[in-house]
């Protein structure tokens, strides 16, 4: 078996191509050199004015600035939502009609 990879090893050939650089005045000529295209189809537009700045998003609510806060100050209906404890709010509270108003 070592003999027979040593015979096809043997017989293996490669030849190898020596390439001059080309002289320096014909380097441009040269097709198989990579250089970057210069014409005006490839080039970056220039631009004339800049862009506008970016906005700033609006909230998620559309509410009026105006009506964003509103102040309550009748006494009755805060001391309704906040009371100050239990035995106190039948106190505050105005007194309730009664149905024999008649």
């Amino acid at each position: 078996m070592q003999q027979c990879l040593v015979d096809n090893f043997s017989k293996l050939t490669v030849s190898v191509e020596e390439k001059t650089p080309p002289p320096a005045d014909d380097s441009l000529s040269d097709p198989e050199i990579c250089r970057t295209p210069t014409s005006e189809e490839h080039r970056i537009p220039e631009l004339l004015s800049c862009p506008p700045a970016p906005k700033k998003r609006r909230g998620s609510f559309s509410t009026d600035v105006n009506e964003s806060k509103k102040i309550v100050e009748d006494k009755e209906i805060i001391q309704i939502i906040f009371p100050p404890d239990k035995d106190s709010l039948s106190s505050t509270l105005p007194p309730k009609p009664s149905s024999s108003m008649e």
